[in-house]
């Protein structure tokens, strides 16, 4: 009885331990894809800093949407809170004064 006993948790033991092995083997594995993907991240991450620079989208609206500086920059308020709106004089005068801004086509 005893032997049986013994040879029972000789096998055990070696079955945990295989088990441990590839229980080890597998978290080395996600531990390799887990840098992999930081430094995918980091990559990506630098690629939009750079692709969303405010240089480059100067750069590309001049040269390649034909965007040009305004010679000059007239700056609309709106009303303040409470303050009641005349729509029929406000408005019409604010049309007059961004319409020239505006393209003629879109």
């Amino acid at each position: 009885m005893l032997g049986l006993v013994s040879v029972v948790a000789v096998f055990g033991l070696v079955g945990f331990s295989s088990f441990l092995v590839q229980s080890q083997f597998r978290l080395e594995q996600i531990e390799k894809q887990l840098n992999e993907e930081r430094q995918e991240f980091e990559r990506l991450r630098l690629q939009t800093a750079e692709l969303s620079s405010p240089e480059r989208i100067l750069k590309i609206a001049r040269s390649e949407l034909g965007m040009v500086d305004p010679e000059t920059v007239v700056p609309l308020t709106a009303p303040s809170h409470g303050e009641p709106l005349d729509r029929a004089g406000q408005g019409a005068r604010a049309w007059a004064e961004v319409k020239p801004f505006l393209a003629s086509e879109p």
